[in-house]
């Protein structure tokens, strides 16, 4: 794996970072990390291009879009729950897969991932990918956190690389009592940034905010968070059919406790409250609509089941 000059430069600057922001204005602050992140992301991404002839996000063919409707496809065990006509209708939008989603057989409409620092779980993604290089040939892959993971160029199947697409994203740091500012901050920048394409997307604590933002920001109306359980670390490939069947990576061991992205400590803003601030500051106020595709979903019922007029079957 190739980490970029990014990684250093980010090192070197975090003592300064977190100097100036105790007598700069926290408003003030926001807008100029911002400004500052998104150039110094974008010289990384662009440098990564100019090298591998990748192609970037704002040169993503949208006309896959055929719906209002985005089905986010998370990890979660209550994936498993879903019946033949939910699926049915999942394949009637759009659909986006991230991380470790390839295990499942449903293919979506695009793809998301990262690469791990974690070399056994990035090479068994790409093995999984290897073996599903023709199913995938055809779906838009956008990668993630080039400027600080890099990307393992030399184990990408060729029958996806032409539809590798590199995004800038974006994010700064910002405690919890600023998240209504962070947002609010973050997603005027990027739809400044945005009116002309997908150039830089806003992120915060995690993917599934990236997609989220990356929804908002294909104007999408409806946006359905699918196996986007949060109230524990139990994934749909946690049975023997996908043991046999592929390599599968270890998870967080903690399996009767909440899921890590929603865990408040070490800093961490739990993913529930990141979700929340988004829905009341961003999406609602632009009329999109945010439900959840379980009710065994943590979210729920704050955020309201997308399937309501079929009962879900329980989870095996």
């Amino acid at each position: 794996m190739e980490i970029s000059f990014y990684q250093k430069i980010r090192r070197t600057l975090k003592h300064l970072y977190f100097a100036l922001r105790k007598i700069v204005p926290a408003p003030v602050f926001l807008a100029l990390s911002f400004r500052v992140m998104y150039y110094a992301n974008k010289f990384a991404v662009m440098s990564f291009i100019s090298k591998y002839k990748f192609s970037l996000l704002e040169n993503l063919d949208l006309s896959f879009k055929k719906s209002d409707t985005l089905f986010i496809l998370g990890s979660g065990s209550s994936i498993n729950g879903y019946s033949k006509s939910q699926w049915d209708e999942i394949a009637e939008g759009n659909s986006v897969g991230f991380n470790f989603w390839l295990l499942h057989d449903f293919t979506p409409s695009f793809y998301v991932y990262e690469e791990n620092l974690d070399e056994k779980r990035n090479n068994i993604f790409y093995e999984i990918l290897e073996r599903k290089k023709d199913l995938y040939a055809k779906v838009p892959f956008i990668v993630k956190d080039i400027e600080y993971k890099g990307l393992s160029v030399g184990k990408i199947p060729a029958e996806i690389k032409e539809q590798i697409y590199l995004s800038i994203d974006l994010t700064v740091g910002a405690s919890e009592e600023e998240l209504d500012l962070f947002f609010m901050k973050g997603n005027q920048f990027i739809t400044r940034k945005n009116k002309n394409g997908l150039n830089v997307i806003l992120k915060k604590s995690g993917t599934l905010s990236y997609l989220i933002f990356l929804a908002q920001q294909m104007n999408y109306k409806k946006i359905v968070l699918c196996g986007i359980d949060l109230n524990n670390s139990n994934y749909f490939y946690d049975k023997p059919e996908y043991d046999e069947r592929y390599p599968t990576p270890s998870n967080y061991a903690n399996k009767e406790g909440v899921h890590p992205t929603n865990l408040n400590i070490e800093g961490n803003i739990p993913m529930e409250k990141i979700i929340a601030v988004i829905d009341e500051q961003i999406l609602k106020p632009q009329g999109i609509e945010l439900f959840v595709g379980s009710k065994k979903s943590a979210l729920y019922p704050i955020v309201p089941y997308y399937f309501e007029n079929e009962a879900q079957k329980d989870c095996d």
